[in-house]
């Protein structure tokens, strides 16, 4: 039997808290894990990162730290969009070679934050040779759709 305070760890070796925000890319719905955040900022102006790949918009100033910013449509092959007023910011913050990494994940929109039990989050399956999972580590089936379940650490790993 689980209990709500426990994590559950899928075939990618990734744990899950059961808790998380709810956040949506172009039409997609994503779920990334609280367990990684430090919480949810408006959109800002970003200063730009020289010589940075396409998907870094630019480091952002938050309470004397410069956080690199990282387009989540851009990431995913999408078009950038101009921030508006839906558009937030996670603030991820991460275990990456034995030091901590924060970085900001710009989203087109937070949707609200959700519970599940942890168990309830299957594998992210293999669709076909062109689909790119890489950055999932699962999949959350509810009656309203699925929700895409983002490897945080994956996601910054491959961005910074």
């Amino acid at each position: 039997m689980m209990y709500a305070n426990e994590t559950h760890k899928t075939k990618t070796e990734t744990t899950f808290s059961g808790q998380y925000i709810r956040v949506r890319i172009e039409e997609e719905i994503f779920g990334v894990d609280i367990v990684h955040t430090q919480g949810v900022v408006g959109s800002r102006v970003f200063s730009p990162i020289p010589n940075s790949p396409d998907y870094v918009r630019g480091y952002m100033k938050l309470v004397g730290e410069e956080i690199p910013v990282i387009d989540m449509r851009a990431k995913f092959g999408l078009e950038s969009v101009t921030s508006d007023f839906h558009t937030h910011i996670i603030l991820a913050n991460v275990q990456m070679h034995g030091k901590q990494v924060k970085a900001g994940l710009l989203v087109d929109e937070v949707m609200g934050v959700d519970v599940t039990i942890p168990s309830a989050v299957s594998d992210a399956p293999s669709y076909n040779e062109r689909a790119d999972n890489t950055f999932l580590f699962g999949v959350l089936n509810r009656t309203d759709g699925a929700i895409k379940m983002l490897d945080v650490e994956k996601v910054l790993n491959t961005s910074i």
